[in-house]
């Protein structure tokens, strides 16, 4: 088992800029198998295991540094390309929950405008269908929406949706989007952003049974790529405390892929003594995600400057983690997004339909997971410099980002007509049960050599738990 010459470049560009040189590393970090073929010009498989490789050595980097072995991590190149789509392959007692399903609504679709251009509208949640479709003037059908926005240019259509605080983009090559303002601030932008923004004294970290271990995280996250990081990093053992509102929940077949190890509990910030309650979750945590707007966070009390100020004494410091789509400056900063949108924009859409209608990656999905993985690295070395030299430090990871650095990887060319599921079958899969019945979910792709990743718990309902921390060593 061994890295290929652009593996361990890929991955060294990836770890480097977080403080972690490949070659100062004590983990090895090593894939084995061979990658099977793929209908897709980008190097899908190389993405994949990158980024899930790249937060397999940083944990393994932490459990190390608070004095368990020096391990070795890897990946199977037959396998890693499910690692951006694990949510197309869970069941309930044999029951396809399909992550899928919940996403193939009539608006999210490619649809023709006036001008001849493709426009991609977005009705996710109820409050985004019903926007879409009142601007829109149609039925929420296939057809009463390809009328509909073959009155408009695409242009128009975009603009007008981001008038109304709504998601939807048109369709762009890749060199519009690298010409577009947006396009260009993001290019300027690091793949993963690790800044420290409050000092602090050094603390390091006590011996745990995994490399996460005792870790508190505080996840504010909804679909999919903010869910997805604190997952992963549930994986290595961290205490991972889902909140969510009553009247914001996820569809269900997004809580069965994102939920395996967390508890979830129910907090709304418009009931008195909620988001009190929050803040101070926040402040006796390690880790604060939030895939919410640039600036949400900021209205509440719970930016990264204003939990790092409030920390009370003696806190080693907090790690504020926020997921978005495209990025925390320039014109599109406060606007929704989707990873539908972000394939649409980059040029990757175009370049998958090959002259026809846009369309997807072979696995859907991409820069959700991507950013999931990504964003947990940058965590996790976060966590490593706050060991080291102490403070609070702000984590930052957008879709649009990384699907531009997707497409700069070099893969091995387009196989036209491979399937997908590829012909090596699905990975292997753990089964669990749980309050929603018996699970079957693909199992943790990156392989440690002395503590295999593993969910201490299965998904649950939202509102499962209490809003309350576990003592550090694990009782409540």
């Amino acid at each position: 088992m061994t890295l290929s010459p652009p593996e361990r470049a890929a991955l060294a560009d990836v770890l480097d800029p977080l403080g972690l040189p490949l070659a100062d590393l004590r983990t090895r970090a090593a894939h084995h198998g061979d990658e099977p073929p793929l209908d897709t010009d980008l190097a899908l498989g190389l993405a994949a295991r990158t980024a899930v490789l790249a937060q397999a050595v940083a944990a393994a980097e932490l459990g190390a540094l608070r004095g368990g072995p020096v391990q070795s991590v890897s990946l199977d190149r037959n396998v890693a390309i499910y690692a951006l789509c694990c949510g197309l392959f869970q069941s309930c007692y044999g029951q396809d929950m399909t992550m899928a399903s919940g996403a193939a609504a009539p608006l999210s679709d490619f649809y023709q405008a006036k001008d001849g251009r493709w426009f991609h509208p977005m009705g996710t949640y109820p409050g985004l269908r019903d926007g879409a479709l009142a601007l829109l003037d149609c039925a929420n059908n296939p057809e009463a929406i390809a009328r509909a926005v073959g009155t408009r240019d695409a242009l128009d259509w975009e603009e007008a949706f981001a008038a109304a605080n709504l998601a939807g983009a048109m369709v762009r090559s890749r060199a519009e989007w690298e010409a577009h303002p947006q396009g260009k601030a993001l290019a300027a932008a690091p793949l993963v952003t690790v800044e420290k923004i409050a000092e602090g004294t050094p603390q390091p970290l006590s011996k745990g049974a995994r490399p996460l271990s005792d870790l508190r995280v505080l996840d504010f996250t909804h679909v999919i790529a903010g869910p997805i990081l604190t997952r992963t990093l549930a994986e290595q053992g961290v205490d991972c405390l889902r909140i969510s509102a009553p009247a914001h929940a996820d569809p269900q077949a997004f809580l069965l892929e994102t939920g395996w190890g967390k508890r979830a509990a129910y907090l709304d910030f418009h009931r008195k003594g909620d988001l009190q309650r929050m803040r101070d979750l926040a402040l006796k945590g390690d880790v604060f995600v939030q895939s919410w707007r640039p600036g949400a966070m900021a209205e509440f009390g719970l930016g990264a400057e204003d939990l790092a100020a409030a920390l009370p004494e003696g806190h080693p410091g907090l790690i504020h983690v926020s997921v978005d789509s495209w990025g925390r400056t320039g014109p599109w900063a406060g606007r929704k997004g989707f990873e539908q949108l972000a394939q649409s924009v980059t040029g990757v859409a175009l370049d998958e339909g090959q002259g026809g209608k846009p369309r997807y990656v072979p696995t859907g999905l991409l820069a959700d997971y991507l950013a999931a993985y990504l964003g947990a690295a940058g965590t996790i070395a976060a966590l490593i410099r706050r060991a080291r030299e102490g403070g609070s430090y702000r984590v930052h990871v957008s879709l649009a980002r990384v699907t531009m650095w997707s497409q700069t990887l070099d893969g091995p060319g387009r196989q036209p007509g491979a399937p997908f599921p590829t012909e090596q079958g699905l990975p292997p899969s753990v089964e669990r049960d749980s309050p929603f019945g018996l699970l079957r979910h693909l199992a943790p792709f990156a392989q440690f050599s002395a503590t295999p990743g593993d969910w201490a718990l299965p998904p649950c309902p939202p509102g499962r738990h209490d809003a309350r921390w576990l003592d550090r060593g694990g009782r409540v």
